[in-house]
């Protein structure tokens, strides 16, 4: 910053060393400035250490963003643990809100935080709100309400994607003939479905999110569809650890079924009752040859969103 002394000097003359900063020094020194004028508005209320046991599953969480017209756009994310979630918050900022006056009340900046709060939404009566710093810091409504649209878009097309190669895998002929049923239907319409265990205290706690299921009742042929624009050998381990959760989840909820649920709940009543054979494949738009290579060894099959097998 240049003194009011300073600034007096005519502009032929140079301004003294110690006020000759380079422009990163000047942006870090106003991003300094724009955090102590937020802390200032308010103290953030205390870190919350809780525990989150020795689970790493996968949680698809929902959360709200700015959408149009000033309204708040529901979103999801799928969140696999510790590092996930803190390469996901580097370019966000995620909140509690309450939802009655919808009043942000505490800015969720580690896992444990997220955990805590994420397990409790229901029983505190809170919800998720997420916010870009481009949405926090830019003055103009109308470009931060683009840039919500766009997000909220994105959201759209994985849903979208979800349902396309889900039905895709119903029309798959040599997917059906290797399972030896004539017929596959899409269960949830072709929508992702999720499973729960209840606690003692009737909270639900998420332990598979599955993009989309098809069924044969009568040949017992249950098939987890994985949808991915572009697999990865991460995408493959996972979906692998979905087919044996939820046959976990089937043989367990066979013995205690209100000790379970899913979403939607009519999916519970569906699948209990049958000893299912459960396989998956990996599903989308974008498979390398070596991808496809990776999946049939590991026992995934390939469908294209179009509905053609790869073979």
């Amino acid at each position: 910053m240049v003194s009011s002394r300073d600034a007096t000097k005519s502009p032929g003359e140079p301004l003294p060393l110690q006020v000759a900063w380079s422009t990163q020094q000047a942006l870090a020194q106003h991003r300094l400035m724009g955090r102590n004028a937020r802390n200032k508005s308010g103290s953030r209320p205390p870190r919350v250490d809780a525990g989150v046991g020795e689970s790493r599953a996968p949680v698809t969480l929902f959360y709200y963003m700015p959408g149009p017209g000033g309204k708040e756009e529901a979103c999801k994310v799928t969140i696999s643990g510790p590092d996930d979630f803190g390469s996901w918050l580097k370019t966000r900022h995620l909140f509690l809100k309450d939802s009655t006056t919808r009043k942000r009340e505490q800015e969720l900046v580690t896992y444990s935080d997220f955990i805590h709060a994420y397990s409790n939404l229901e029983k505190d009566e809170k919800y998720l709100f997420m916010d870009h710093p481009f949405f926090m810091d830019h003055p103009n409504d109308s470009v931060r309400e683009c840039v919500g649209n766009i997000q909220c878009n994105l959201q759209k097309q994985a849903s979208a994607l979800e349902v396309r190669t889900t039905r895709a895998v119903v029309n798959d002929q040599a997917l059906k003939d290797e399972l030896k049923t004539q017929t596959l239907t899409p269960v949830n319409d072709g929508h992702s479905v999720k499973f729960f265990t209840v606690t003692k205290k009737g909270n639900l706690k998420e332990r598979i999110e599955v993009d989309g299921m098809v069924m044969n009742r009568g040949d017992k042929v249950l098939v987890v569809n994985e949808a991915k624009m572009s697999p990865s050998d991460k995408d493959i381990d996972e979906t692998l650890d979905k087919v044996w959760k939820l046959q976990g989840w089937l043989s367990a909820a066979k013995e205690n079924p209100d000790q379970f649920a899913t979403d939607p709940p009519i999916i519970k009543d569906n699948l209990l009752g049958t000893e299912w054979k459960v396989s998956a494949v990996m599903s989308g738009d974008n498979f390398t040859e070596e991808m496809e290579e990776k999946c049939n060894d590991n026992g995934l099959r390939v469908v294209r969103s179009n509905g053609a097998g790869y073979g």
